[in-house]
């Protein structure tokens, strides 16, 4: 690094730039009919904290226990179980400032999604309202552990989360802590995260439909 970039000069540091956002207090819910949509989905965004928060970390954990793998309680619910949705995704972006989790189903029966809606509220009440067994809570954990330890394994990864820690927290030692911060959530952690952020008042929702040619491309308010 030094040999091939240590003589090219600074730029100028750029003005520090406000990222808050206000909070939101009501859902907001449109319908999309898209051309190219083969069949209807059903998608959300809640907001949720900043990266590197332990509100962020709960909330982390919390979504590989829906969403993470064939084992996680939304893929055996609508998946296997009710066999209702074809593709299924959770996530939250890690970024500077206010952050997303994103929920977001393809569905099978064109008539099934108020019923996916209310499989995946109920799961979410679940996990705030029913104890999460130490196993379950250790088996995602360990899924982080895994995660982590193999990218370190790998130059090419390595050096990406050190620059991550140094552009996000000014702090690459952080890589060292990470696993630490996941290690230290407990239970209470990610109920208190759940029912601060991913509640109906705090997500916009959108649900795609094929479109019809009377349809196609147009907004229309859930009614």
């Amino acid at each position: 690094v030094r040999k091939h970039f240590e003589d090219i000069p600074g730029g100028e540091t750029p003005p520090v730039v406000n990222l808050q956002e206000p909070l939101q207090h009501e859902e907001k819910r449109r319908h999309w009919y898209d051309a190219f949509a083969p069949l209807p989905a059903w998608m959300c965004a809640y907001h949720v904290p900043q990266k590197g928060t332990d509100e962020h970390y709960a909330l982390e954990l919390a979504e590989k226990i829906l969403f993470d793998g064939e084992s996680s309680r939304m893929y055996r619910r609508l998946v296997q179980e009710e066999q209702l949705v074809v593709h299924l995704y959770g996530g939250l972006d890690g970024k500077h400032g206010p952050g997303t989790m994103i929920m977001f189903a393809q569905i099978k029966p064109v008539e099934a999604a108020a019923q996916v809606e209310a499989v995946i509220a109920e799961e979410v009440e679940k996990l705030l309202r029913e104890p999460i067994s130490e196993r379950e809570l250790q088996k995602i954990k360990n899924q982080f552990k895994m995660e982590f330890a193999s990218k370190l394994e790998k130059v090419y990864y390595k050096s990406e989360m050190l620059c991550h820690y140094t552009m996000m927290f000014d702090d690459p030692g952080l890589i060292n802590k990470e696993i630490e911060r996941y290690d230290s959530i407990s239970e209470a952690d990610v109920k208190n995260a759940i029912a601060k952020w991913i509640k109906p008042t705090n997500r916009s929702v959108v649900e795609v439909y094929p479109a019809t040619e009377k349809t196609k491309n147009e907004y229309v308010p859930n009614i």
